[in-house]
């Protein structure tokens, strides 16, 4: 009995070795999670680092969730991931290491929802397909030292706000133009998360922005990714007097530093002289006549010498400022915008669409174009400012194809019955046409 038992014992080591171990291919991928860092302030970037490895190799990108949470703006750091090389218990895995950007709204504790990983990979020359959970992980988000519960600053590690004025501030007359140009660069952030830059309006002076541009830029050798937000404004000056572009601040958090900084812009003052040449020629540049009473009361002033000179000014003066209001009326802007729909070219019309809006806006608080089409329900111009919004903004073959689905005639037929449709709707008599043409489908 003994001598069996025995026999059997030394039998157990040869049943054993005959055994075959788990091949690398057999075994499950390894899904791994990990936020760095941990713990920041409100804006601080943060990334949210998932890896995913395999004892083969992938057979394609992995299917990695969109991940959303209340309070947080999640954006993916690039479509295609690092690729990964490592020992598992001896053996050799491969994968791919792909980044989330996590950006929070508000202090407090978040938790990434449970979500799966959908991987496709070889197993002894197959595809095999599995889903693998991503570990629950959680962060914080403190609020940024020195501010009370309802203030917000941008945080990043570097940030420079630059101001750019054309022309130099230097004899400038009624009528004439300047523009000035804000640019805002910050490091580790996005473009969408820069504060707005522009100035409130200074009474004179009439402000015409153009569409904010917006950039994310990768980091170069190493050096972080770089957000920029560029704003230019063009100011057609008035009346005579002397006027400041005040400064623009930037409050924002310095997480390399861990401060609270200004980024700030100065602003610039300069002095506006009337234009006289302006007021006393025959034909304004917006076209419109000088009234022709005060036309012969200047030449007989000038003819007679019967009033002095301050009174000559005086008369100047009030001429100026009628044609000035005469130039910058609705009307008159309504004009310009019909005559930029003839000549055909997409960024002037859309600057000149943009000036005749600001300009009834003055009337009825209509500000934007989606404002005014939905008060007048003008489709007609939604989707010819829709196409020519792509024309000057898309790129490619989508810009293209913009470019021939609007056209100048379509637009101006659309504006003149939006125009005609918003003078029924604020209940007042019907604005004139400006020419007989207007409507027509000539360009």
């Amino acid at each position: 009995m003994r001598r069996r038992i025995g026999s059997l014992l030394l039998c157990v080591p040869l049943l054993l070795a005959r055994v075959p171990a788990a091949s690398p291919a057999a075994r499950a991928p390894i899904v791994r999670s990990r936020v760095e860092p941990a713990e920041v302030v409100v804006g601080q970037e943060q990334r949210l680092v998932v890896d995913v490895l395999v004892p083969t190799w992938l057979l394609g990108a992995p299917g990695l969730p969109e991940i959303s949470m209340p309070g947080v703006v999640v954006t993916r750091s690039g479509e295609v991931g690092v690729n990964l090389t490592e020992s598992v218990d001896g053996e050799t895995w491969s994968g791919v290491s792909n980044e989330y950007a996590l950006f929070t709204q508000r202090p407090g504790r978040f938790a990434i929802p449970p979500d799966r990983v959908s991987i496709r990979y070889s197993v002894e020359g197959r595809p095999e397909t599995a889903e693998v959970a991503i570990p629950a992980l959680s962060f914080v988000a403190r609020r940024v030292p020195g501010l009370s519960r309802d203030e917000h600053v941008l945080a990043a590690s570097a940030l420079e706000l630059q101001e750019e004025i054309e022309p130099t501030a230097r004899d400038l007359r009624v009528g004439d133009s300047i523009r000035r140009t804000l640019r805002l660069e910050a490091e580790e952030t996005r473009a969408m998360l820069l504060p707005q830059l522009a100035t409130r309006p200074t009474d004179g002076l009439a402000a015409y922005p153009d569409t904010p541009q917006l950039a994310d830029r990768p980091g170069q050798r190493g050096r972080p990714s770089v957000a920029e937000r560029l704003e230019s404004t063009s100011f057609i000056l008035e009346r005579p007097g002397r006027f400041t572009l005040p400064a623009v601040e930037v409050r924002w958090w310095n997480v390399s530093k861990q401060r609270l900084e200004i980024a700030r812009a100065p602003g610039v003052s300069f002095d506006v002289a009337p234009n006289l040449q302006r007021a006393t020629g025959g034909r304004g540049k917006g076209g419109a006549l000088m009234p022709w009473g005060l036309g012969l009361l200047l030449l007989a002033a000038v003819t007679l010498g019967a009033v002095r000179r301050e009174v000559l000014w005086s008369v100047g003066r009030r001429v100026t400022a009628r044609l000035e209001r005469m130039r910058h009326s609705e009307r008159s802007h309504f004009g310009a915008l019909v005559r930029a729909t003839r000549q055909g070219e997409p960024r002037a019309v859309l600057r000149a669409l943009f000036a005749w809006l600001d300009r009834r806006a003055r009337l009825d608080e209509t500000a934007t174009v989606a404002g005014f089409i939905a008060a007048c329900d003008a489709e007609d111009l939604r989707r010819e400012t829709e196409a020519l919004q792509a024309s000057v903004y898309a790129e490619g073959a989508r810009r293209e194809a913009a470019s021939r689905a609007w056209s100048g005639a379509g637009l101006r037929r659309a504006a003149v019955e939006a125009r005609r449709r918003a003078a029924r709707h604020d209940g007042v008599k019907a604005l004139p046409r400006l020419n007989p043409g207007a409507g027509s489908s000539r360009s």
